[in-house]
């Protein structure tokens, strides 16, 4: 069962980061690129340290996105985001993309 799950987080974010990668080389090669780079503060579940630095990770490494700065309580972090403008949709859509990172981090470490 964890194999599968395994298997399912690869592959939903191995899609992730070939979808952002298309929308930055698209934006990048355009002559109007829709970029309005922003930093954004997202608000994190507790978290171990562990989870915390894969979360990073997965974060920083997503084309358009780096993970900058958590809080010191942990239960906010801030992103710099390619898209994140101030448009609230975005921000809306990075806190929801988060959320399913950590709730896909729970099933795979469970504490």
């Amino acid at each position: 069962m964890i194999l599968l799950r395994w298997l399912c987080f690869l592959l939903t974010y191995t899609w992730d980061v070939a979808r952002s990668s298309l929308q930055v080389a698209r934006d990048v090669l355009s002559p109007r690129p829709r970029i309005a780079p922003a930093f954004v503060r997202v608000p994190l579940r507790p978290a171990s340290d562990v989870k915390l630095l894969l979360l990073s990770n997965l974060i920083t490494f997503t084309p358009g996105t780096v993970f900058v700065d958590v809080s010191p309580d942990a239960r906010e972090c801030v992103i710099h985001t390619l898209y994140g403008g101030d448009s609230g949709e975005n921000v809306t859509r990075l806190s929801r993309d988060i959320a399913r990172l950590q709730d896909q981090l729970d099933l795979l470490l469970p504490s």
